[in-house]
């Protein structure tokens, strides 16, 4: 299992060049002495202190050096990376989403979740990271982290910021009523993700659907070596 939600910035490879170009010809604008040719290869640049839109941009660029990173196949650059994306602006959600599932992934739970948590109190409005903290919390491995209670209040509020009309929220509410032991409910909440889900997503859907089916709970897979 990961994480449900379908819109991170890791931007498939044919769209970086474009935004990248984008995002350095405005660092170019507002530091008019910075040579936006520099940022040809961004995994390489260091990008200037300034004020806070110069920043803003900056934090973009590292972003998408990220992504960039992950596309290479290099997750301690990608975290790396991120955390320079927060640095340069510490109240924007989305590095905090992006590192938080780069430490999820690779099996490091209260990190992932201090992250998540980070996004929720720097946006509190953002479904995503709501989303992400509730499912880490219906569904991780460690004992130590999990907490349906608090679990079923994040997704339920990611399900009212979407509108009660995404998939990924409402698989992640079922995760977390199954995680309190609330079965009927989980199932309930996982026909409702299916019913709404693109066609690709299904199959993984039903056989989540299985396990509460049978009185089980969803989990995470524990990475190799964790």
């Amino acid at each position: 299992f990961g994480s449900p939600v379908a819109d991170y910035l890791f931007y498939p490879a044919y769209r970086l060049d474009r935004y990248l170009w984008q995002e350095k010809w405005q660092v170019a604008f507002l530091v008019p002495n910075v040579d936006a040719g520099q940022y040809a290869h961004p995994l390489e640049a260091d990008l200037p202190d300034g004020d806070a839109a110069i920043m803003e941009a900056a934090s973009r660029i590292y972003v998408l050096k990220g992504t960039q990173a992950l596309e290479a196949g290099d997750h301690s650059a990608a975290v790396k990376v991120f955390s320079q994306a927060i640095e340069a602006k510490p109240d924007e959600s989305d590095p905090y989403l992006n590192r938080g599932r780069l430490y999820e992934d690779s099996g490091s739970w209260q990190k992932a979740l201090d992250d998540y948590k980070a996004a929720v109190t720097v946006n509190p409005e953002s479904y995503a990271a709501h989303n992400d903290v509730a499912w880490l919390l219906a569904t991780c491995p460690d004992d130590d982290i999990r907490d349906g209670t608090v679990a079923i209040a994040h997704a339920t509020k990611a399900c009212e910021l979407t509108h009660w009309e995404l998939f990924a929220t409402y698989e992640t509410l079922a995760a977390a009523y199954a995680q309190t032991g609330q079965y009927r409910l989980a199932v309930d909440y996982q026909n409702k993700a299916i019913e709404l889900a693109p066609n690709p997503s299904k199959e993984s859907l039903r056989e989540t659907l299985k396990l509460f089916e049978s009185g089980e709970p969803a989990r995470l897979q524990v990475p190799p070596g964790r």
